[in-house]
């Protein structure tokens, strides 16, 4: 996890970069400390959104467990396109 970050941290211009409806994200923590479940869906492929959500979401949300235990699944069209 911390490679990830340091890995992608320097490609994100901080200055420039926002994070809409960070209230969704605490509202996903409290969800699954009380054991529920919560699915994130992107509606595009790139091979960067696993490691740009969890720079994103620990820097604007200070939810470092929740960017540090999220699972990231791909279908084969990731690894076929």
């Amino acid at each position: 996890y911390d490679f990830g970050n340091d890995f992608m941290m320097p490609l994100v211009d901080w200055n420039r970069s926002t994070v809409s409806g960070q209230h969704n994200v605490d509202g996903i923590a409290e969800q699954l400390k009380k054991g529920e479940n919560a699915v994130l869906l992107a509606n595009h492929q790139t091979e960067a959104d696993p490691g740009l959500l969890a720079v994103l979401i620990e820097k604007f949300t200070g939810q470092k467990e929740l960017a540090k235990n999220i699972v990231y699944v791909a279908g084969d069209r990731v690894l076929t396109d």
